[in-house]
């Protein structure tokens, strides 16, 4: 998961919250709603990534806007920008088995949810190199399994073939596809340190704190590898 810092409303979203302030409770996607405007708002913070699956988001029209906090729980939150986030697919997809509408009307703000507005929720969910996710704690484990299940298999493969792409994982590639060579020492202590930042157009790369994760295991299994050989 990608951590959702707080702030970044859009001067659309402002207005439109103050040309409807006398509607209590004031409801989503109604009222002529700037869609488009707060969904760039929302992806500019989240550097384009889906918060629950580190999918990349292409364009604006390719992501649908995630109330954290159900709708049909908390409708006194529909329309708060700091409860929503932009999520991988599009509005209207059919349940893809994964991610957002995997989690449906899930509270969000139970004891048992890893919420993206957790800072802890990115070292919470430990990515492996065969492309699992494990959790940390039972909160964790709840969400990855349970809630938004994180270890479906396109998911899953999603993120192995990402990590075979930079040569950091060990597991074999099925058939007969080809793998990069394995990533140097650097090249892994590089991966760690630059994976989360953001490029010239203000995008992350897709499973940045993914990458991030399994560069640093591997990172580290390469240099006690290279203690050992010196100890013998």
């Amino acid at each position: 998961m990608k951590f959702v810092g707080s702030g970044g409303e859009p001067r659309a979203y402002i207005e439109w919250k103050r040309k409807n302030r006398d509607v209590s409770p004031l409801p989503f996607d109604a009222l002529e709603f700037p869609k488009d405007e707060v969904k760039a708002a929302l992806l500019r913070k989240q550097g384009w990534i889906c918060p629950y699956t580190l999918l990349e988001i292409a364009e604006i029209g390719t992501c649908h806007i995630e109330h954290v906090q159900p709708q049909s729980r908390c409708p006194d939150l529909a329309a708060e920008f700091s409860n929503m986030i932009a999520c991988f697919p599009l509005d209207g997809a059919a349940n893809i088995g994964f991610g957002a509408p995997e989690k449906k009307d899930k509270d969000g703000a139970s004891d048992n949810f890893l919420s993206p507005f957790d800072p802890s929720c990115e070292v919470s969910c430990l990515y492996q190199q065969d492309g699992r996710v494990v959790g940390a704690d039972q909160r964790a484990v709840h969400t990855i399994c349970k809630v938004l299940n994180l270890n479906h298999d396109s998911l899953k493969e999603k993120r192995l073939a990402a990590f075979r792409a930079r040569g950091i994982t060990v597991r074999p590639s099925k058939g007969r596809v080809r793998r990069p060579a394995p990533a140097s020492l650097r090249q892994a202590q590089d991966l760690v340190s630059q994976i989360m930042l953001m490029d010239g157009s203000g995008k992350l790369a897709s499973f940045c704190v993914a990458i991030r994760q399994v560069a640093q295991f591997y990172a580290c299994t390469l240099q006690d590898s290279k203690k050992k050989t010196r100890q013998n």
